[in-house]
Parts: structure tokens; sequence; C-alpha cells
């Protein structure tokens, strides 16, 4: 094994004790970066992030999200937050200008594509619409139902289940 920094949430494995002791995933990213997450806390624990070379596995990389607006804002919005929590002042200062860059990047590429008839996801008209947002700063606002409103307040715990009449001593 080989001390790493990160790992990717496709060939993650982690004790249960160490899995609930680091608090778990965060429920406030909904999609993308929540091994990211979990990795620092647990490198904050103290613990290191171990790679076997030797295992093999094959990902297919963002094969299962489709190529929709929501998703790139959630992206987005999941790895400013990931910076606003981990990040120094300077990464969580820069992560939006270097997010508008890829952007733009990606617009550029996507739309080159799709102008020679070579973008088979159809991601230029996502880029296309993902520009204006970006450019106004990545507002956060509901982009997928159900997501919970990102805050820097600790996840609220669920409540105890009620006591039944089957559930006496």
């Amino acid at each position: 094994p080989v001390e790493v920094e990160g790992l990717s949430g496709a060939d993650l494995f982690i004790r249960t004790d160490l899995f609930h002791e680091a608090g778990g995933f965060d429920e406030r990213i909904f999609l993308y970066h929540e091994e990211d997450d979990l990795a620092a806390r647990v490198q904050g624990r103290g613990r290191t992030l171990l790679l076997v070379p030797q295992a093999r596995l094959l990902h297919y990389h963002a094969r299962s999200s489709p190529a929709r607006l929501s998703v790139q804002m959630e992206d987005a919005l999941s790895l400013i937050y990931y910076f606003r929590k981990h990040g120094t002042r300077l990464e969580a200062a820069l992560v939006r200008p270097v997010l508008l860059g890829r952007c733009l990047g990606r617009w550029i590429k996507h739309q080159a594509r799709a102008l020679a008839g070579r973008d088979p996801r159809g991601l230029a008209p996502v880029y296309r619409r993902l520009l204006p947002w970006a450019l106004s700063g990545f507002p956060e606002r509901t982009v997928a139902a159900g997501r919970q409103r990102r805050t820097d307040a600790a996840p609220a715990t669920p409540a105890a289940p009620a006591a039944t009449r089957g559930d006496r001593p």
C-alpha cells in the first residue's frame, strides 16, 4: 500500500467504525466530492489514506450521471462547499474563478465539438446554459429535487425512533 492524499469514491473501502467516527458522509454534499470531504476528515483525525496499486477496478468515470445542467451545478456547488469547509482562505477565494475558467474552457471545447458534429453527450447546450450562472458567481439555489441547502452549521442529528409496543425491554 502507498499513502495518498485522496481517493475515488468508486473504490473506497473504510472500516465501519472509522466511517462513523469521522461522521460519515456530509449530508450537505448532494452530488460529487463526498469522498474528498470524508478523506479530509479522516486525515484530520490523524489517519492515513492508503492505495493498493495491485488492486484493479474498471470505473467508467461520470457515466452514470446524466449530462444535465443540474448535475454540473451540483458539482460546482459541492466543490465550493468543500473548499469553504476544508481549504485555506486563499483556496476558498480562488475556487470560484477557477471553476469559471473550467466552465468557459468546457463550453469552448463542447461548442467546437458540436460544430464538428462530435458532441455525442450533447454537452454544448448544457455549458451554454451553465456559463451565465457561473458568471453570476455560482449563486446557490435548489438545482435538484430534495437537495439540502448548504450552510456552515452541522447537519441535524436524526431523532431516535419512538418506541412501539414491541420495543419493550
